[in-house]
């Protein structure tokens, strides 16, 4: 079983929990466009917020198809 990081959720802003939020709740890879519109932000913001995660190593992404798939690390 791989270990995954614990999130500090209480250190994220508004738009970082409602990204983890949604990837907890489906619980598989989406790609920008459908976190954009589970969270109620325009697609920019969520691949802003994304990135920032994925700096911070709570996300990762794969891209395929000409999409990119993000889920939780």
């Amino acid at each position: 079983m791989v270990n995954q990081p614990k999130i500090p959720f209480e250190e994220l802003n508004r738009k970082e929990k409602e990204i983890v939020r949604v990837l907890n709740a489906t619980r598989r890879p989406m790609n920008t466009n459908q976190i954009a519109e589970r969270s109620d932000m325009s697609w920019q913001t969520a691949k802003k917020w994304l990135e920032e995660l994925h700096s911070k190593k709570y996300v990762i992404y794969r891209s395929e198809s000409g999409g990119t798939y993000w889920r939780l690390r």
